[in-house]
């Protein structure tokens, strides 16, 4: 009977502890459970939130970066500047998904249909996928081409679970979409309840080690993304001076540009005006010329005295015609007619045929076989107007026509034959400098100041260039560069 009652009361302690160690188990379970509940709402809540910070970064991103582009290069994609700003972003998301391989990222725009996706994974998607549909949610697609910006948790097209975090881009018209599966952040914590439920014994020390293993990366992870966006800020912040900056200096540059269309529209309308008022003078100018030849060829001999009046009417009158062939020069467009010179002999013949004010000795300097391709009438008006201010700089120093030389030389830089015209004279003060190729600014007591910006423009339309430069020593050297012949330039690149 003693033995029945110590077996009973032990049976029953065992059932009482049995009892008390289920209840415990059961409670271990109960809390392990709902404090892994709470830590994964917890995540969950941090991860929509975080995935809404990463889209918000991106976007602001995105904007600086085409902010930069906008001023910096218009060229740089053949799509374009907003392409060439999402191939610079892309590259910069490739780098980042390689240390998080679960993040999706895409650059979408309102589509004729749907929407179009121009960026994904950091890869430009090719025009003819763009209007295909992506994995993403589309409530979030909706919410974000709409204009708002943040994140959600939603389904995608084929029913997957997913948090998404989108961003609106107004200037660009674009939206930003970040997202990552809910897998992601469930895994854990659910191997966490898994091992929750093996073994009351276990339950606290599966749940430390659940935390171990995920809640303390995942602060950890937290603490990495808000110094990420701190960094991602400073970066922001720094741009954004530059872009000041730059957009100050484009600022000054267009409005330099304005004051030169200004300046360009004037002259427009004064070359209408002198095109107009050139046509009219040059018809009575040919008569006065006609009338002083017919006097002169009338007057009696040994009229010496009006003779020198008539030859110095006649000098005025041709320099009237000079002064209306340059105007008209600078005003009329013609298409050049570019033809291939041997240079050094073509330099001899005009120099032969060619009288140099002043009478000033022209040395040469010619490297031959030189074939320039260019229009041999527009040639030599540019050279013969960069002698003409040779030997009027010579005859500004004071050199007699023994002393004063004016060196032209030539050779061939790659693709381009250099002819140089260089002087003994007074060289170039800084005003002149400043002045150069402005119309109608001269240095001589005569001319109106249009040879050097009908040289540039005859230059230019022959594919060609001019520079000017003041000597080391006195003088100036004016340099043209001409394109040369294409078969000069195939031998010389073979």
């Amino acid at each position: 009977m003693a033995r029945s009652r110590l077996a009973l009361k032990i049976g029953g302690s065992a059932a009482r502890l049995g009892a008390l160690l289920w209840i415990a188990v059961s409670i271990a379970i109960g809390a392990t459970a709902a404090s892994t509940w709470v830590l994964y709402r917890a995540a969950l809540e941090a991860e929509i939130e975080r995935l809404g910070e990463i889209a918000d970064v991106q976007a602001r991103l995105v904007e600086a970066v085409a902010e930069f582009d906008s001023i910096q290069s218009q060229d740089a994609h053949p799509e374009g500047a907003l392409m060439a700003t999402l191939q610079q972003v892309g590259a910069g998301h490739r780098q980042w998904l390689q240390r998080k391989p679960e993040l999706q990222l895409a650059v979408i725009a309102q589509g004729t249909q749907r929407y179009a996706t121009l960026l994904r994974q950091g890869e430009l998607v090719p025009q003819t996928a763009r209007g295909q549909l992506i994995p993403f949610a589309p409530g979030a697609i909706a919410l974000a081409l709409s204009g708002r910006s943040g994140a959600l948790r939603s389904e995608t097209i084929d029913g997957g679970d997913v948090i998404t975090g989108y961003a609106w881009i107004p200037k660009r018209k674009l939206a930003l979409l970040a997202q990552v599966s809910t897998a992601h952040t469930q895994e854990p914590f659910i191997h966490a309840v898994a091992m929750s439920m093996l073994s009351a014994l276990m339950i606290i020390g599966a749940g430390a080690l659940a935390f171990r293993k995920t809640g303390l990366p995942l602060l950890e992870e937290l603490r990495k993304e808000l110094r990420v966006r701190r960094e991602a800020e400073a970066k922001l912040a720094e741009h954004q001076e530059q872009l000041e900056q730059l957009v100050a200096a484009r600022t000054e540059a267009l409005h330099v540009a304005q004051d030169e269309l200004v300046k360009a529209e004037r002259l427009a309308t004064l070359g209408k005006l002198t095109a107009t008022v050139s046509h009219e003078l040059r018809n009575p100018l040919g008569t006065l010329r006609n009338s002083l030849y017919s006097i002169k060829q009338q007057l009696p001999s040994g009229a010496h005295g009006l003779e020198r009046v008539l030859a110095r009417a006649e000098r005025s009158a041709l320099r009237c015609d000079t002064i209306i062939e340059e105007l008209l020069m600078y005003t009329r467009s013609r298409a050049p007619k570019p033809e291939v010179i041997e240079l050094a002999s073509w330099l001899r013949e005009m120099f032969a045929e060619y009288e140099v004010p002043g009478s000033f000795r022209v040395h040469c300097e010619l490297t031959e076989g030189c074939l320039a391709y260019a229009d041999p009438e527009d040639l030599r008006r540019c050279v013969i107007n960069l002698v003409c201010n040779a030997a009027h700089a010579i005859s500004a120093a004071g050199h007699a026509p023994a002393t004063g030389v004016i060196r032209v030389s030539t050779r061939l830089e790659r693709d381009m034959i250099t002819l140089a015209i260089e002087d003994n004279g007074t060289g170039m003060t800084n005003d002149v400098v400043s002045h150069l190729f402005e119309p109608l600014y001269s240095t001589k007591g005569f001319g109106v100041g249009l040879g050097l910006c009908i040289v540039r423009d005859l230059m230019r339309k022959n594919g060609g260039a001019i520079e000017l430069e003041n000597l080391s020593q006195s003088g100036t050297s004016a340099v043209l560069q001409i394109p040369a012949a294409r078969g000069m330039r195939e031998e010389r690149a073979s």
